[in-house]
């Protein structure tokens, strides 16, 4: 039996402001909704309470809980699901604290809960991320894919996973 390996996924300070912003705008927006305009047509409570309720605990699903490496999976945990990146072609592993300076979220989550999807820099070309902390940048590239996690523990992160490769 393969031995399991978990890492905490921490939140930068960028992310819990943003976070904490955004969900304050949209239980605003929910709230004055709620309280105020033309309750008489028909799309304002879909649009006004409804849309932003939906917004708020939609991206939460979407947040990263923490890593799990067992055998030559890598689960990334998830609020109710999972989402796995085989390991079995990882051709490097490293830490790269500036990894993710300077994209371009071409589809994803920009800062709800999470730095997760689709992405695009200068120096990692495209890349998915499952980040939180972008400080703890770990790079994972594959032949076809780029990955960008970000553990609490990013060199023991990556021992974890070029471990992997021995077995």
């Amino acid at each position: 039996m393969a031995s399991t390996t978990l890492f905490k996924a921490p939140w930068s300070t960028s992310l819990w402001l943003m976070t904490g912003g955004t969900c304050s705008l949209l239980i605003a927006i929910a709230l004055i909704g709620l309280f105020t305009g033309p309750r008489h047509t028909w799309f304002w409570l879909p649009t006004m309470v409804g849309l932003p309720l939906v917004i708020l605990v939609a991206t939460a699903f979407f947040g990263i809980r923490g890593y799990e490496i067992a055998g030559h999976t890598l689960t990334v945990q998830r609020l109710g699901w999972k989402s796995q990146v085989e390991l079995r072609n990882l051709m490097s592993a490293e830490v790269v604290p500036t990894a993710m300076d300077g994209s371009l979220r071409l589809l994803g989550n920009g800062g709800l809960f999470a730095f997760s999807g689709k992405f695009r820099n200068q120096t990692l070309g495209s890349y998915m991320a499952y980040a939180t902390n972008p400080r703890n940048s770990v790079v994972l590239k594959f032949p076809q894919k780029t990955v960008v996690l970000t553990p609490d523990d990013p060199k023991s992160f990556v021992e974890a996973v070029l471990s992997t490769q021995a077995s």
